[in-house]
């Protein structure tokens, strides 16, 4: 079998990063029904290619609990790095609660964060994963369906691709089944795992990371409210 597929989870508390994690390794792992504090990996097989998965702590309302969020994030990464020559992110999946009604404030900060983590040239390897369609009321479907096609547009820039992620198993399936398609990443490093190879993973070296920086100053945006 060839090389596995790496990929990195994103996306805030809640989302449905864990939940993909059940569905992609068939209940292989014992995953318990609390909030992610730790990155955690999971070995999967699907469509005949080897997958790693690594669930990561969700992003928050808050820039200090993202800048946490952050450094654990770089932390792991870090470690594969230095047990691993070579070792490289194959792709990302950030997922997105489609009930949010609007991408302002925080929602639009954590998909700025998710940018940098990945960077420009690494997007085209992501995937946004729009999720909780099986909370809506059927009668509001296609308010939430306008508001996914909104989603894409806004985002139109990134070049990632969209999924929508939910109860029915082929929605997991598609999403593997595109990573498994692609080709390998030979060329193009995420963005936060070149940062981390060079810079390491300490506090200090995590806020002069792309994401980090982004981060810091909306620390300092918000202490420069309340003067």
């Amino acid at each position: 079998m060839a090389e596995e597929i790496v990929i990195l989870l994103l996306g805030t508390t809640g989302s449905g990063k864990t939940a993909f994690v059940r569905r992609a390794t068939q209940g292989q792992w014992e995953i318990a029904d609390t909030t992610t504090l730790e990155c955690n990996e999971y070995p999967c097989v699907a469509h005949g290619k080897r997958f790693r998965l690594i669930d990561t702590p969700g992003f928050d309302d808050t820039p200090a609990a993202n800048l946490g969020a952050l450094r654990k994030i770089a932390e792991m990464l870090h470690i594969l790095a230095e047990k691993k020559k070579g070792f490289a992110v194959s792709g990302v999946i950030y997922f997105h609660r489609i009930t949010t009604t609007r991408l302002t404030g925080s929602a639009r900060s954590n998909i700025d964060i998710f940018e940098r983590i990945c960077g420009g040239r690494f997007l085209h390897r992501a995937v946004i994963a729009t999720t909780m369609w099986n909370t809506i009321n059927p009668k509001f479907l296609p308010v939430h369906e306008k508001r996914h096609e909104d989603l894409q547009k806004q985002l139109h820039s990134l070049g990632a691709r969209y999924f929508r992620f939910g109860t029915d198993p082929k929605t997991t399936a598609d999403i593997l089944e595109y990573f498994a398609n692609m080709k390998p990443n030979g060329q193009i490093p995420l963005q936060l795992l070149e940062e981390v190879k060079r810079i390491g993973s300490s506090p200090s070296a995590v806020r002069k990371t792309a994401a980090g920086a982004l981060i810091v100053k909306e620390m300092n945006r918000g202490r420069c409210t309340l003067l």
